[in-house]
């Protein structure tokens, strides 16, 4: 639709949109088009900005985990009561991990072969 619009057409048009006027046609058609697709650009008041109180915990209870941390044991059934939690099933996980590792081992074989 822009097309056949003549530069100082686009750059009034970018300008009431509020936009960035400078580049060659072909971009401020670009631009224009992308406003028109996401049509929530431009002319638009500014959201008033309202502070929320978060609740922060305190610095004690942060910890750093590097490699001198001593995790905690967990189970399979850590595990399994976490992805119940969130309605996961764990051969879902294995099946992903399986995968990957197939995918992992083919490739290096690949890359083990293959001579430079």
């Amino acid at each position: 639709m822009y097309c056949t619009w003549k530069l100082k057409e686009l750059k009034d048009e970018l300008k009431k949109r509020g936009a960035k006027i400078t580049g060659k046609k072909s971009d401020l058609v670009e631009r224009l088009e992308s406003y028109d697709r996401n049509f929530n650009f431009g002319n638009q008041s500014p959201v008033a900005s309202q502070s929320q109180a978060i609740d922060v915990p305190a610095v004690e209870l942060y910890q750093d985990v590097n490699s001198c941390t001593i995790l905690p044991k967990i189970t399979k059934k850590h595990i399994q009561s976490y992805f119940d939690r969130f309605n996961k099933n764990i051969s879902d996980a294995v099946k992903l991990y399986e995968s990957r590792y197939i995918l992992k081992r083919f490739l290096q074989g690949i890359y083990e072969t293959t001579t430079i």
